[in-house]
This record gives structure tokens, sequence and C-alpha cells, in this order.
């Protein structure tokens, strides 16, 4: 499997929610708009695809 790093870029909230409820963090995915809004104010964001 090969996976690509990809820096500053933000996932799509339907990427996110998913990634995030399949390994049960349902605590970030309760409220999507103040996780969209962390990611979207952090000061660095890595994704791996």
């Amino acid at each position: 499997m090969t996976f690509h790093l990809i820096a500053g870029e933000i996932p799509e909230l339907d990427e996110l929610l998913s990634l995030y409820a399949s390994v049960d963090w349902t605590a970030y995915t309760r409220d999507p708009q103040a996780l969209a809004r962390a990611l979207r104010h952090s000061s660095f964001m890595w994704a791996a695809r």
C-alpha cells in the first residue's frame, strides 16, 4: 500500500468525518462544523492518502 503525504491541504469535511468515524472518535464528529473550524485554524496540516 502506498501513501502520499500532503502538506497544508485540509481534507473535505465528509472525508474527515468518515476518517474520524472509522476509528470511533465520536467526540470530534458530534459537531462537524467545530471540527472543520479547528482544522482551518491549525497552524499546519498533514494529510496521508
